[in-house]
């Protein structure tokens, strides 16, 4: 069975996936459980890309805000690959080596090109889980 939606909700089940393993099906069944009160507080399309307190360390990726602490994690035939913004860098924790974008540091895992802001889920030190990277460049 296929269900049509709007691109704009599909962007925001898209934000509300807690892990790769998570489905949309879980997000909607969740949502269904959920009383009003329960709901996530942003609405379909809105920006989340701001950080809670804007004089905190960080780094900017395209016009996305990432926190020290954030933390950002991938798997690749098998293995996860983990990286941090540390000292409002994008560390690499294998090797140590600052990555200058996320597609940049997909590379460094499968030499080849590859979109990283579809390769990488993030956490963020606020965050209760985590969520496709590409979720937190979603604009109305």
């Amino acid at each position: 069975m296929q269900i049509d939606v709007s691109f704009a909700l599909w962007k925001a089940l898209t934000a509300l996936l807690r892990d790769e393993h998570d489905s949309y099906d879980a997000v909607i069944e969740r949502l269904l459980e959920s009383s009003p009160d329960d709901l996530p507080k942003t609405e379909v399309g809105a920006e989340r890309t701001e950080p809670e307190d804007t004089s905190s360390a960080g780094a900017y990726f395209k016009e996305v805000f990432l926190p020290n602490g954030t933390e950002l994690r991938a798997t690749y035939k098998g293995k996860t690959h983990f990286a941090e913004i540390r000292d409002s860098e994008w560390i690499d924790r294998e090797s140590g080596r600052t990555r200058t974008s996320p597609s940049q540091a997909a590379y460094s895992i499968t030499g080849k090109n590859v979109n990283g802001w579809l390769f990488w889920i993030v956490k963020r030190p606020n965050d209760e889980g985590w969520r496709s990277l590409n979720a937190l460049r979603i604009r109305p």
